[in-house]
C-alpha cells in the first residue's frame, strides 16, 4: 500500500537559497522523497523567451516558462508520487550532485541528526515530494497541489551580491544576456517584485509581509533579516516544517 503523501514547495527571489534548502530537505526526509520537481527545468528556450524593449530576452518573466508544462507534471507527481515517465532535466547530474553535496555539507550531519530526530517526534510517516522554482505562487492552480508552502526572503543587495559571485556574472565581455549589467535588476528583481509583490503590504517585499493574504493562502514565509544564513534558513525550515507537519497530524 502506497505511504501518504504530502508535497513541499519552496520558493521566493532569485539567489536566496531555494536550491540549496530543496536538497538540504530532500536529505533531510530521505529515502522517503520520490520526486524533487525544479521550476528551472521547464524554461522555455532562449529563442522562445519573451523580448525585453532593449531587444534582449528576458529569462525572469512569467511568459519564460512553459507552465502548461510544468502543471501537467506536478499533477502527475501528486497522483502517482513519481516523476512523468518521459521527464528530463537539463541540469547536468554530476552539478547535481555536488550542489546536493555542498548543501547537506553545509549544514552537518550532527544538525541533520538532530532535525530528523525533531520530524520522528512527529510519527512521520508520509513520503514527500518536492518542488521548488521562482514562480510557483503566481498561479492559483499551482498553489492549491501544494501542500507546504515555504518563501524565502533576501534583500536586494544580498541576492544581487550572491548572483554577482556566480562564474561569468558582472564580465563586461560576456555574451550571455543574463550575466550582462543591468540584468538583475531589469528582469530578476522587477519579475520578482512584480509577481511576488501581493504577498507584501504596499508591494514593498522589503518590507512587511501582508499577513492576512499569506494566512488566507497558507504560505509560511521566513521572516526578514539582514542576510539570512544557510544555517538559518535550514533551522527555519525544519522549524515550520514541524509545526505544519504536527498540525496536519491533529
Amino acid at each position: 500500500m502506497r505511504r501518504p503523501f504530502l508535497t513541499i514547495s519552496i520558493s521566493g527571489a532569485s539567489s536566496s537559497g531555494k536550491s540549496t534548502l530543496a536538497y538540504q530537505v530532500q536529505a533531510l526526509f530521505s529515502p522517503h522523497v520520490p520526486f524533487l520537481l525544479q521550476l528551472d527545468d521547464f524554461c522555455k528556450e532562449e529563442e522562445d523567451l519573451p523580448v525585453r524593449p532593449n531587444g534582449l530576452p528576458d529569462a525572469d518573466a512569467v511568459d519564460s516558462v512553459d507552465f502548461p508544462a510544468f502543471k501537467s507534471a506536478l499533477l502527475h507527481c501528486k497522483h502517482t508520487g513519481e516523476l512523468p515517465a518521459d521527464f528530463k532535466s537539463w541540469q547536468d547530474p554530476e552539478d547535481v550532485a555536488e550542489a546536493k553535496r555542498r548543501a547537506v555539507v553545509a549544514i552537518g550531519e550532527t544538525k541533520m541528526q538532530e532535525a530528523r530526530k525533531r520530524l520522528n517526534m512527529l510519527g512521520m510517516e508520509r513520503d514527500v515530494g518536492i518542488v521548488e522554482g521562482f514562480l510557483l505562487y503566481q498561479d492559483r492552480v499551482i498553489r492549491e497541489m501544494l501542500d507546504v508552502k515555504l518563501f524565502l526572503r533576501t534583500s536586494e543587495g544580498v541576492a544581487k551580491a550572491r548572483q554577482m559571485k556566480r562564474p561569468g556574472y558582472g564580465d563586461p565581455n560576456t555574451k550571455d544576456f543574463w550575466r550582462m549589467d543591468g540584468y538583475f535588476e531589469e528582469c530578476v528583481w522587477a519579475n520578482y517584485v512584480k509577481e511576488n509583490g501581493w504577498l507584501f503590504e504596499g508591494m514593498d517585499v522589503e518590507g512587511r509581509l501582508n499577513e492576512e493574504v499569506c494566512r488566507r493562502e497558507r504560505i509560511l514565509v521566513q521572516p526578514r533579516t539582514d542576510r539570512n544564513r544557510e544555517e538559518e534558513t535550514f533551522d527555519w525550515a525544519v522549524t515550520t516544517l514541524c509545526e505544519a507537519l504536527a498540525a496536519m497530524n491533529g
